[in-house]
């Protein structure tokens, strides 16, 4: 069941991903390149893991940071040169911040330590103790309350597609750690 949930949550993933960057005219660089670098990061830890579940979390949640402050120097930039919205980058923010925090989630082994996840990959699943699992049904809260938001907010099919899509592939990695 598990591994059907992971290719649910992946391919889910993909599409979201998928519409965002299709979108290209309202949507900013990072934005893009902040979707592409979630999106691998989920693949590496679902597949081959060729990276470190701490790894990715480093670099998913340093593109989170960029990505805020260049929507918090957006105001600063010319208006012209700039592209997107702060929704949408609040949105892919909250999304890297939140795939960060279940990649190095799921790969605390069984103890639920998850100083040892940077030798692990994100496989083992093992957070069978309160504060991973309390972490992972946070995110997924989170998760949905910042997609209704970003739903609400931009009227495009393409925008509501990423929003849907990526929501309901975190809920499913936080399904994961849950049962």
């Amino acid at each position: 069941m598990s591994d059907l949930v992971h290719v649910g949550a992946l391919s889910l993933a993909v599409l979201g991903a998928g519409s965002l960057i299709g979108v290209r005219r309202d949507v900013s660089v990072m934005d893009m390149a902040a979707v592409i670098i979630m999106t691998t990061g989920m693949i590496d830890a679902m597949t081959i893991s060729l990276l470190p579940a701490v790894v990715w979390f480093a670099v998913m949640l340093s593109t989170a940071i960029a990505l805020a402050i260049s929507v918090r120097l957006a105001p600063a930039v010319d208006a012209v040169r700039r592209r997107g919205d702060g929704v949408v980058s609040a949105h892919v923010a909250f999304g890297l911040l939140s795939t960060a925090t279940l990649i190095l989630v799921m790969s605390a082994p069984p103890g639920g330590d998850l100083t040892a996840a940077s030798e692990l990959s994100a496989h083992p699943h093992g957070s069978t103790h309160g504060a991973p699992r309390m972490l992972a049904a946070g995110v997924m809260v989170g998760t949905v309350v910042s997609s209704v938001i970003a739903l609400r907010s931009r009227p495009t099919r393409s925008h509501r597609l990423h929003s849907a899509a990526m929501s309901a592939s975190t809920v499913a990695m936080a399904f994961v750690v849950l049962i």
